[in-house]
């Protein structure tokens, strides 16, 4: 059978089939936990239902629990969602997106005072990838998160803008495990991000930005998971 096959069979195997799989031999272990695989992978409903992601703090503890959105779901009290790495690693975390049954998530290093580490997270083979993200994380930063359909890549945008500075845009992709200098920037009349506004949608992140006089003066920013270019999507007047 070949490779292209057995990775067809792999992504429609049930998720405790698949973890055992990676028992079997080296090539299926490092096929699996690849991060093709890992952005790829899905399971029909009936295997795997939807879940809903709950977060709250407990005793000054991010917890998150995992609640399956089915007809158990009044007298369902949720189940521990992210693995003990995850837990022991992050503090004050929050979610940046999803994409292609990943899980994005940034918080403060729990060992590093003031340094910021990223999770990607797919839950549905309980694998994750921890990112050291640069420490110039401010307010007036944006991040954004997606897999592009194209590649499978998970990337990991951040966008700052210091006093007197240009935006600077940094790009990481799971591939090359690396932070680079995007060459691409927001439009100049770009004043601010507007928090907690990221949405993706195929292989672009979406954001809502300022440009001047507040709300009156709003745009959509994209960024194009490809080509890692930004675009501007301009309102209706009266938007």
């Amino acid at each position: 059978m070949s490779d292209e096959i057995q990775m067809e069979v792999m992504k429609l195997l049930p998720i405790k089939s698949l973890i055992q799989f990676r028992c079997v031999s080296k090539p299926w272990k490092s096929v699996i936990e690849s991060s093709d695989f890992i952005a790829d992978y899905t399971v029909s409903s009936r295997d795997q239902p939807h879940h809903l992601l709950i977060s709250y703090q407990n005793n000054e503890n991010d917890v998150y629990v995992s609640i399956a959105d089915n007809d158990s779901f009044p007298l369902n009290m949720g189940s521990p969602a992210l693995p003990h790495p995850i837990n022991y690693l992050l503090w004050d975390s929050r979610v940046v997106g999803t994409s292609r049954g990943v899980i994005c998530l940034l918080g403060y290093h729990r060992n590093l005072y003031g340094s910021h580490e990223a999770v990607f997270w797919n839950p549905s083979i309980r694998k994750s990838v921890a990112i050291a993200v640069p420490d110039d994380v401010t307010c007036s930063c944006a991040t954004g998160f997606g897999v592009c359909p194209a590649t499978t890549e998970p990337k990991l945008v951040k966008i700052n803008k210091r006093v007197g500075v240009t935006w600077q845009v940094e790009v990481f992709s799971l591939t090359w495990h690396v932070w680079r200098i995007s060459p691409s920037n927001p439009p100049d009349k770009l004043l601010e991000f507007k928090p907690s506004s990221q949405s993706v949608v195929d292989r672009f992140i979406y954001w809502l930005g300022v440009t001047s006089g507040g709300d009156t003066g709003i745009m959509i920013i994209s960024f194009d998971l490809l080509s890692e270019e930004f675009g501007e999507i301009h309102l209706p007047e009266g938007v």
